[in-house]
């Protein structure tokens, strides 16, 4: 199966996307994105950065979806959550 969706990890993600954009900002991709509001995480989300990222987004979903968590609460999650310099 992980052939088939391929195995990105959050050291991928942090690597190619979230470094980059955030480069000698000072700032997390959380923090960036949310500049003109922004809020307290009420839920953390705890995992192993390198676990499949597609794994991790799917047992997230899950999770919300059997909790009944809205879309829009806000989560810690550390690769998006602290800067990553």
């Amino acid at each position: 199966e992980l052939e088939k969706k391929g195995f990105i990890t959050m050291y991928d993600i942090d690597r190619h996307f979230v470094r980059p954009i955030t480069k000698g900002l000072g700032c997390s991709l959380a923090l960036l994105m949310n500049q003109s509001m922004p809020r307290k995480s009420t839920i953390m989300l705890s995992h192993a950065w390198g676990e499949e990222a597609q794994e991790t987004a799917e047992a997230l979903e899950a999770f919300c979806h059997a909790n009944r968590v809205r879309f829009d609460t806000p989560v810690w999650f550390c690769v998006f959550s602290i800067y990553q310099p």
